[in-house]
């Protein structure tokens, strides 16, 4: 597990400094911060973000050879191309180009290109990514603490959090956000939890 020091291990800065500059998400109960770092760390909790997570060796040009140039021109002449690969490689075969665009063999390059679609998209972006890879945090009592410098704008980071605890089970009112939060702020927003938990 990911600590807020392991995070700012290389920088001498004060701690109460360094929130300054990042997004603090408050877990309420029956919930934990493990619970929300957990669902964080499974990547069927991403939903519509999911298309978005790429295999850093997944290169725009991948993208491109397996579905086929974005050009309706280019595409259609690298389609012929393949036709006739395929019917060299199948002298036997009948199928006519029509019927190939339907039939042939997809996913091959004798074959036509996938159909575009979310579900062909993530099945060939991510296929080897396990962990979720969009968003960068660590645990400082009851709250997450995403870092300014090794994260998305703050409204993306917001709305992920929200996607993914939403689909984790997580309640809207069981979780928090704080931002622009001051040296001064902070040390009174953790006295207020400090207290809120010796109540309890």
């Amino acid at each position: 597990m990911r600590t807020y020091n392991n995070l700012h291990e290389d920088d001498d800065q004060d701690f109460y400094l360094l929130q300054d500059r990042d997004l603090i998400v408050t877990i309420k109960k029956p919930h934990t911060a493990e619970e929300a770092s957990e669902a964080l760390s499974k990547k069927d909790n991403y939903g519509r973000y999911t298309s978005t997570m790429r295999n850093s060796k997944v290169s725009d040009k991948d993208v491109e050879d397996y579905f086929g140039p974005r050009s309706t021109n280019v595409k259609n002449l690298k389609l012929q191309a393949r036709y006739e690969k395929f019917k060299e490689a199948n002298p036997e075969s009948k199928m006519e180009y029509n019927e190939w665009l339907t039939k042939g063999p997809v996913g091959t390059d004798i074959g036509p290109y996938p159909v575009r679609t979310k579900d062909n998209y993530d099945a060939f972006i991510n296929p080897s990514i396990s962990k979720p890879n969009l968003l960068h945090w660590g645990i400082q009592d009851n709250t997450l603490i995403f870092p300014k410098d090794a994260n998305p704008g703050r409204n993306e980071i917001k709305s992920i959090v929200t996607t993914v605890l939403k689909n984790a089970g997580f309640d809207e009112k069981s979780f928090t956000f704080k931002t622009d939060v001051t040296e001064s702020k902070l040390k009174a927003f953790l006295k207020e939890e400090i207290l809120k938990t010796y109540k309890k």
